[in-house]
């Protein structure tokens, strides 16, 4: 009886012996809670296509073209200060009342490193490297001039991602913001943004769809130069289609845009031409440029000083037998068309050129409510405004 235990003993022993080398020499399956993803990029697709890797952790962000802050600001609210370590120049001298805004809400942005100049290809890759960003923000039409500071940029295998705001104000900006939530860790907040600003510009997309009335003319300009020289209006020489900024604004919105056929995208026009074209509406965008004499706008802009900056384009030889200005159906619109907050100068030009349609429509008050809901800064000053 004492040999056949010792035997089942002995195989038992084996069996077990040999269980545990199989176990050793097996590759033993990890589990994700075990041994969480260590890569430490993520790849993206940018608003031109290209494929970029980031870092899954985006703390220090370089903002070229200071005045598409719009998005970063409704995007990241109190994280503004914290993240963004670097912007261009431009927001304070062509839109300096939201720089006052926030550098006075957020005192750490006065002191931030400002670069180069993105219109003057002054963008120093060195002082960008130096910087050690995990995110550039440039937009397309950067791309499109040619600067040499993108070949620079992308030769130095810096962090960049490009938007395209400049192209197509009714999807740019929130496609951009929608992006940007997935590159910062803000997804929900950016679709809630980008929900809103659709819901808007819906409201103009199905009422003009819907129009059957004669559309009007209209000649719109760039206000930086103020009255006393005439500065860029937008549009599109019949062979190319190729529209930006107001021009693709004008375009959308079926008018008869007097600089079709006869601008390429963006240029000054004929001031003769003005006069024989006779346009049935004159729209002229303004901000806070730096510019004595421009059309102002925006934050912390008084009403009656838009419309004093607006009636002095009134002086213009041969605008008082205009019928825009006969019929004074004159208007100023803001500018900036990169902005997330585009939607309500787009909704203030609609009423200006089919005030039939949007008459129930409130432009202003709508961004006072983007305001309240997203942005750091509160809603202040004149963004729109007509001669009485």
């Amino acid at each position: 009886m004492k040999k056949p235990l010792i035997m089942i003993m002995l195989t038992a022993t084996l069996a077990l012996i040999l269980a545990i080398c199989f176990c050793l020499r097996r590759p033993r399956v990890q589990s994700q809670q075990e041994h969480p993803v260590t890569a430490d990029k993520t790849s993206y697709t940018d608003l031109v296509g290209r494929n970029v890797e980031l870092s899954r952790d985006v703390n220090r962000i370089i903002l070229p073209r200071s005045k598409d802050i719009y998005l970063l600001a409704a995007l990241l609210g109190e994280e503004l200060p914290v993240k963004l370590i670097a912007w261009g120049p431009d927001l304070e001298k062509d839109d300096a009342e939201v720089y006052q805004q926030l550098v006075t809400r957020f005192p750490k942005l006065r002191d931030i490193p400002v670069t180069g100049s993105v219109y003057t290809d002054a963008l120093d890759a060195e002082q960008i490297i130096h910087l050690n960003p995990d995110l550039i923000i440039l937009d397309k039409f950067m791309l499109d001039r040619g600067y040499k500071y993108v070949d620079r940029l992308e030769a130095a295998g810096l962090p960049v991602v490009y938007l395209d705001g400049s192209n197509d104000p009714f999807t740019g900006p929130q496609k951009g913001i929608l992006l940007l939530g997935e590159i910062l860790g803000k997804r929900e907040r950016a679709q809630q943004i980008a929900a809103y600003v659709n819901d808007q510009l819906e409201l103009v997309r199905s009422r003009i769809e819907a129009n059957t009335a004669a559309p009007p003319s209209v000649y719109l300009e760039q206000g930086y130069l103020g009255p006393d020289k005439y500065a860029d209006t937008y549009g599109s020489l019949a062979s190319s289609g190729k529209y930006t900024s107001w021009g693709t604004i004008l375009h959308a919105l079926k008018v008869k845009n007097i600089a079709d056929g006869l601008v390429a995208r963006q240029a000054p026009i004929n001031p003769e031409y003005v006069l024989s074209a006779n346009p049935d509406v004159i729209v002229i965008t303004g901000q806070n440029w730096s510019n004595p004499g421009s059309m102002r706008l925006g934050y912390n802009v008084k009403r009656e000083d838009s419309l004093a900056l607006l009636s002095a384009y009134l002086n213009r030889p041969g605008w008082s037998d205009l019928t825009a200005v006969k019929n004074k159906r004159v208007y100023a619109v803001f500018h900036n068309t990169c902005a997330i907050t585009i939607f309500s100068g787009i909704q203030a030009l609609a009423k200006c050129c089919h005030p039939g349609r949007f008459n129930d429509t409130d432009p202003e008050g709508n961004l006072r409510e983007f305001h309240e809901r997203f942005m750091p800064i509160p809603y202040s000053g004149t963004w729109t405004c007509r001669i009485e």
